[in-house]
């Protein structure tokens, strides 16, 4: 069990980071079918691992403060041409990445802390892999 001040911030936030996390896990299996580039496909499909690792960390931490609620997903469109939606996670990558790091800020409990700072740090790199991929497909 996680102990936090229980503020209704840090939930409204793991929630947006959770619907982000699947938004990627869905884009990163698409963008991975659009790439005939078997590097790219690995890259993009280990970056999707990486996701779902995140979606089930901030669920199972959102499930537990909120006494085994789950937080609500929404539908979003997937890529439909491999650059732009690399470049799309370039940006989402990057945003989440500050977006994490600033959420850490919202808990008193360290090992959710944790889990945010690591994440943010994985975003981070996920954003200069698809940089490598983006540079490499001009």
């Amino acid at each position: 069990m996680y102990r936090t001040n229980g503020s209704q911030q840090l939930l409204d936030r793991l929630a947006t980071a959770i619907d982000a996390e699947y938004h990627a896990i869905r884009t990163y299996e698409k963008l991975a079918q659009l790439t005939t580039d078997m590097d790219f496909r690995t890259i993009i499909l280990n970056i999707r691992n990486d996701e779902v690792a995140h979606f089930r960390n901030f669920s199972h931490i959102y499930s537990d403060l909120t006494d085994g609620r789950q937080a609500p997903l929404t539908a979003a469109t997937v890529p439909t041409d491999f650059r732009e939606g690399i470049e799309e996670a370039i940006r989402d990558e990057l945003e989440d990445s500050k977006f994490y790091q600033d959420t850490a800020a919202f808990t008193s409990d360290p090992r959710i802390a944790m889990i945010l700072r690591d994440a943010s740090a994985d975003e981070a790199r996920h954003a200069t892999w698809f940089s490598y991929i983006w540079n490499k497909t001009k």
